[in-house]
This record gives structure tokens, C-alpha cells and sequence, in this order.
């Protein structure tokens, strides 16, 4: 009997996340596997695959339907991590979408909030993880995950400190209407635009803009639109910039540059690295208050000097565009 693949998502809900976590059994079922998306504990009777998935995938499977059996696989996003200790054979992978999302979906919130994501992820790692003689199945369990897969080089890095080793690169890619799009982008069409997701560094960006005041732009927050208008506002942009705590490598910006904006990131968790945003680190500022003029005086450039300084960003497009072949290759490699 073919073996099986389980890829826990959580159910009806709409995010970067749960979209990659349905492109994984796409690309699964594409290459000849059983695979479904499973969803966590949905209601009895209800619908919980969104309709904006159904491109990836046409039935689904719910945790309770999982068989516990040593030839399948079980993938699990690092949020999902507590249904761990519901099984004893079956081959688990955890998939680290995010490195500080973890935190918030488990108990070790509150260490986190005393501590700090690092910190307290060397606690759960030091004695969970690898602790040995703790009796208590869900630890048993994750001292025998079989595999972790990373979507960030962020992630690679937090998992190696602690010494873990079964680690394979499993990333993503945008969404395919950005990629159908990039090549027909207009840059005679821009306008003098700094976008920003509001979601995302709230605080921090908020200052930003109170302190650019009276300038010859215009920040435009990316909320309330449909997924065109998104699209939309980004062909138009000269710049984005993004604050926020980039807790893997996010969607937005990639999505943004291959619209040919010029990019201004924080240097937060995936964005302090030059393999998930590679881009020059003078567009990298730490947020802190003493940074706001040279922040100020970087987008003021970006956009009057929009023709020189877009050109700067062209690798950072050419690995965004290539990420899908990349993540289908990866697939291969990883489940044959």
C-alpha cells in the first residue's frame, strides 16, 4: 500500500502561510504522492477548505483521520508542534515557517515575554528537545522528529545554533499572479509612493512617517484592498519599507520588489541576514530613533533617484523569480 503524506494546516484560514502549506501537497500530488492537506480539529459538517485553495488541491483530511503508521509522514508547521505527542510511528516533520511565531501558539509565551524569542528558544530546546530521561510523551516525541525543514535561512541558523542537524532548506514563492506580472511591469508608470504593510511594525513605522513629514512622497498603508488593488498600489510604488520583526522570509516584500519597488527592511529576525532579503545593508536600519534621519534621507533618495537606485535590486528579483523552480526541485529532493 503507497505510503501517506499528512500536512497539518489550520482550517479555512487565509494567510501566506496556510497557502504554502497547501502549494507543498500540490506540488506532492504533482509528483505522484499521497498527500492531503489535513486540517486541525475542524467542526463536524463544515466546509474548511477556502475557496482560494482549491487551485492546490481538491479533497482534504482532518487530524482524527491521521494513521499512525511507521511508513508515512506527518508534516507539521512549528505552530502546530502540541499535536505532536499524539503519535509514536509515524515519520514527523516539522516545518519552521517562522522561528517567533512558535512561541505565541504554545506555553512558552510568557518565558518569551521575560526573555526574549532566543533565549527562550534555547530553553525549549535545550530542555525538550534533547534532555534526555524526561518522561513525558511529548518530549519523547520531539527527541525523535525525523526531519526539520526550514523556509528561511533565519530558521536554518536558530535550529543549528542549538545543535540540531536533520535539517533540509524547504522554502516557497509568491504568489503566482505577482509572477505573471513582474515582466510586464511599467516603471514609467511610478509614482512618488512609500507602501508599507500596517500589520507589520506598527510602532515603529508610524514614527518613521510622523518624522518624514512634509516630504515629496506619500506613504500608502497596504490595507483594506482586494489582492488586485495590492497589486495595484505596488506597480505604482518607488518604495516599500517594512519594520517589522520579519519572523521568516515574508511574502510582501519579495512581492513588492518584483514589482520593481526599492526596498528598505529592518534588520529583525530573516531580514538581519543577505539570504533571505539580500540587499545592500544601507537599506537596513536597526529602527532605533537615531537611525530615523539616515532612514529619512534614504527614502528621499529612493525616490528621487528611483532610475539608479532600482537597478541595485535586480538579483534580489532574479532570486524571487526563481524561487518556484528552486521549491519544486527541493520537493523532489526531499520526498522523491
Amino acid at each position: 500500500m503507497k505510503n501517506t503524506i499528512y500536512v497539518v494546516c489550520p482550517a479555512y484560514i487565509k494567510t501566506g502561510g496556510t497557502e504554502l502549506l497547501h502549494q507543498l501537497v500540490s506540488e506532492l500530488l504533482l509528483n505522484g504522492h499521497n498527500a492531503y492537506i489535513t486540517y486541525e480539529d475542524p467542526r463536524e459538517g463544515a466546509e474548511y477548505l477556502n475557496d482560494a485553495f482549491r487551485k492546490y488541491v481538491s479533497e482534504y483530511r482532518c487530524i482524527k483521520d491521521i494513521e499512525d503508521d511507521k511508513n508515512n509522514i506527518l508534516i507539521i508547521p512549528e505552530i502546530s508542534t502540541p499535536y505532536i505527542k499524539r503519535y509514536y510511528n509515524i515519520n514527523i516533520y516539522v516545518w519552521w515557517l517562522s522561528v517567533d511565531n512558535y512561541f505565541a501558539y504554545n506555553k512558552y509565551y510568557t518565558a518569551m515575554n521575560q526573555w526574549g524569542y532566543f533565549q527562550t528558544a534555547k530553553e525549549v530546546l535545550k530542555h525538550i528537545v534533547f534532555r534526555p530521561g524526561v518522561k513525558n510523551v511529548a518530549v519523547r516525541n520531539m527527541k525523535h522528529i525525523a526531519m526539520h525543514l526550514t523556509q528561511s535561512e533565519y530558521a536554518r541558523q536558530f535550529l543549528a545554533s542549538y545543535g540540531i542537524t536533520s535539517i533540509e532548506m524547504l522554502g516557497d514563492y509568491v504568489n503566482e499572479v505577482y509572477l505573471s506580472e513582474a515582466e510586464r511591469n511599467d516603471n514609467q508608470k511610478k509614482e512618488n509612493l512609500v507602501i508599507y504593510n500596517p500589520s507589520k511594525g506598527k510602532l515603529l513605522t508610524e514614527k518613521i512617517i510622523k518624522y518624514c513629514v512634509n516630504e515629496n512622497y506619500t506613504f500608502v498603508p497596504l490595507q483594506g484592498m482586494s489582492n488586485e488593488e495590492v497589486l495595484a498600489t505596488m506597480k505604482k510604488a518607488k518604495v516599500y519599507i517594512d519594520f517589522g520583526h520579519h519572523p521568516g522570509k515574508d511574502r510582501m516584500p519579495r512581492e513588492a520588489a518584483i514589482m520593481n519597488c526599492c526596498i528598505i527592511t529592518s534588520t529583525y529576525g530573516a531580514a538581519e541576514n543577505d539570504i533571505d532579503i539580500p540587499i545592500d545593508s544601507k537599506y537596513k536600519f536597526n529602527g532605533k530613533n537615531n537611525s530615523f534621519p539616515r532612514i529619512k534621507e534614504t527614502i528621499s533618495e529612493l525616490i528621487c533617484n528611483y532610475d539608479i537606485h532600482v537597478k541595485e535590486f535586480a538579483e534580489y528579483r532574479k532570486k524571487i523569480l526563481g524561487e518556484k523552480l528552486e521549491f519544486k526541485m527541493q520537493v523532489k529532493n526531499i520526498f522523491g
